[in-house]
């Protein structure tokens, strides 16, 4: 089970991926015509994704998936990593907000 959970999570993580790859301008707020690789889903997931954190922030959240994924490989508690992954996540929004606030796109 701790093996299946992980493989879902590496594609999961490989999904997210794709479809920041493939982002288009013209995806967002456009349903059903979308040109990125995922479909109108993952146009959506990664439209949100570049909107909230910005063209390179966004790039962590497939790593975060597959750092979980790694901790289910290698049987490690997520819990015992909470901390560690608390403060990750806090840098993230603390350096994407002062990137957008020095010039950054945190958006299209």
């Amino acid at each position: 089970m701790r093996i299946t959970k992980a493989v879902l999570l590496l594609i999961l993580a490989a999904f997210v991926g794709v479809a920041l790859a493939s982002i288009h301008d013209e995806d967002w707020g456009v349903f059903w015509h979308t040109k990125n690789l995922c479909g109108p889903i993952g146009a959506h997931i990664a439209g949100a994704l570049h909107y909230l954190f910005g063209p390179a922030f966004s790039w962590f959240w497939p790593l975060f998936i597959v750092f979980f994924a790694v901790l289910l490989f290698k049987d490690i508690e997520a819990r015992s990593q909470t901390r560690r992954v608390i403060c990750a996540l806090a840098l993230l929004v603390i350096v994407s907000a002062i990137a957008v606030g020095f010039g950054g796109s945190g958006g299209y």
